[in-house]
């Protein structure tokens, strides 16, 4: 029946009492005439229930469920159930939601919708002149570069312990999530670290089995007194070493405008090591490795600065940072 109290939006709701196990909504009916799934990514609707309660959507062609999912909704509270339409067709198809509530529980519907949830989290070319990206589609994350890799994870909203971006730029992305694995670092080139385990997720990187040793046998940094510190407090830090297995960066943080460390490898190489230097003023970034120019930094939103040295290092190597 139709029901004012407890409407999520608006004046009123549908309730369903105790005994009903379904409800069935004729999207045609809705959508005639209309270009389907166009831009939208998600449909569903809200529920609400007296009891904690399961609610399984499905989407439906023909007769045949093209996508469905499970949800736990909590007590007295509305909350939305989605079906992700990636995949599902250009047909418009009925929206179906069965539901278990607790005895004497009942439920409440509401708000029946259509979602476009697009968005670019990062979108950037690289000096190689190729594009990598983070973008959000439907309960996914789409995280890929052209010619080099590409994959999909789903979000906290899809699912208990889904991901959330936790930051992104245009050198590297991080996830985190509620469960195990709870971090996924992805670098630009291809370079992966799911909760501190590396993974190369693009074929044609040539270094892989060189990053691979360093990330379990990290290089000593070590900064004059009064310039910095090696930071060994970070989350992610596994061993308090100033070596951030999660993000696979070395954390510095420093005094002033000035920093120099130098850089002693434990591993036959070290190669394209990245560094994340906070505490610095702002303002232009200068760095210099043995005289030689860096040109690969990044300012990054909370202020940090995030550098990869262009090199091979084999021997202790000084670095040099400035702000201008």
């Amino acid at each position: 029946s139709i029901a004012a109290a407890a409407a999520r939006d608006g004046v009123n709701s549908l309730w369903a009492p105790a005994q009903a196990r379904e409800i069935v909504i004729k999207l045609p009916s809705l959508l005639e005439g209309r270009e389907f799934p166009a831009d939208w990514t998600l449909v569903g609707a809200y529920f609400h229930s007296d009891a904690p309660a399961y609610v399984t959507a499905s989407y439906e062609v023909g007769g045949r469920a093209v996508a469905s999912r499970t949800v736990g909704i909590a007590a007295r509270t509305w909350m939305p159930v989605m079906i992700d339409l990636h995949g599902a067709g250009s047909a418009v198809g009925t929206l179906r939601f069965r539901f278990s509530p607790a005895a004497g529980g009942t439920i409440r519907c509401d708000d029946v919708v259509l979602i476009d949830n697009h968005d670019t989290v990062v979108e950037a070319k690289l000096d190689d002149g190729r594009a990598w990206s983070v973008k959000r589609r439907g309960l996914s994350y789409v995280v890929e570069s052209a010619g080099r890799f590409g994959f999909e994870i789903v979000t906290a909203e899809a699912q208990q312990g889904g991901w959330w971006v936790a930051e992104a730029g245009s050198a590297r992305a991080r996830f985190q999530a509620s469960a195990t694995p709870s971090t996924l670092t992805v670098y630009a080139d291809g370079r992966s670290y799911c909760d501190g385990e590396f993974k190369s997720l693009n074929p044609a990187l040539r270094d892989a089995a060189e990053l691979a040793e360093q990330h379990q046998a990290p290089a000593e940094l070590s900064v004059p007194a009064g310039m910095g510190r090696v930071n060994r407090a970070t989350p992610g830090d596994a061993n308090n070493d100033g070596y951030n297995e999660a993000s696979a960066a070395y954390q510095l943080a420093a005094a002033g405008p000035r920093l120099e460390f130098t850089m002693s490898p434990r591993s036959p190489v070290v190669s394209r090591p990245v560094i994340e230097i906070s505490n610095l003023p702002p303002g232009p970034v200068l760095i210099t490795m043995e005289g030689q120019l860096v040109e690969i930094s990044k300012r990054m939103s909370n202020g940090n600065v995030l550098v990869e040295l262009p090199a091979r290092i084999q021997r202790p190597t000084l670095v040099n940072v400035r702000v201008k």
